[in-house]
């Protein structure tokens, strides 16, 4: 007499009708067939005008034209009917950069260029604007676009009107108070961080 084994078959997160087990404490969210959650939430996306245009210089890894590129795939499969909201926000102002940075290092960043870079050569070292990042035309310019992004959707979200922010431009989080780092000039991040704090 042969035995018949059970083999008990474990669902996977992917094949699994919810995010999580709807008996676990958390919010639970049923999806139709296609993916779409049944709570519709509010995403807004924020692209500012022309901040894919800047170049770090040739040889550098950081390519703000993927931006452009990264938004035209948004638009090329259709992404934007998904979203709420389509923003080309303002460029954040020397006030609201310096809620977190020193107002020497703004200063600094909104005088330098490649231009001025020669007479400026210690401060460009003082606020280590050398390897990683470098001075490049209209720098400041590029940094406020960025920031200006990030402070836009935290705004939003700060006043419940909506629910996702998205802001490819920015997530520049290595910049310090006082100077740049790792490819970042301004911390966008800590910017928004102390906007939801509000």
């Amino acid at each position: 007499m042969s035995k018949t084994r059970t083999i008990k078959r474990t669902m996977t997160f992917g094949s699994q009708p919810h995010f999580q087990d709807p008996e676990a404490p958390g919010i639970a969210q049923t999806m139709d067939e296609d993916g779409a959650s049944h709570s519709n939430p509010i995403v807004s996306y924020y692209f500012p005008k022309g901040v894919g245009e800047y170049h770090y210089g040739e040889l550098h890894p950081m390519k703000p034209h993927r931006l452009t590129l990264t938004n035209s795939l948004v638009l090329g499969y259709g992404l934007d009917k998904k979203i709420d909201n389509f923003f080309s926000p303002r460029p954040a102002t020397k006030a609201e950069l310096e809620a977190y940075h020193d107002s020497d290092y703004i200063e600094f960043l909104s005088r330098v260029s490649p231009a001025k870079e020669t007479e400026l050569k210690r401060m460009v070292e003082q606020f280590n604007c050398v390897e990683d990042c470098p001075v490049f035309a209209e720098m400041y310019d590029f940094c406020k676009q960025y920031a200006g992004g990030s402070l836009a959707g935290a705004r939003r979200l700060s006043l419940g009107n909506t629910d996702i922010a998205i802001n490819w431009s920015g997530g520049l989080h290595h910049a310090k108070r006082g100077e740049a780092s790792g490819f970042c000039y301004i911390n966008d991040i800590v910017l928004a961080i102390l906007e939801l704090l509000r």
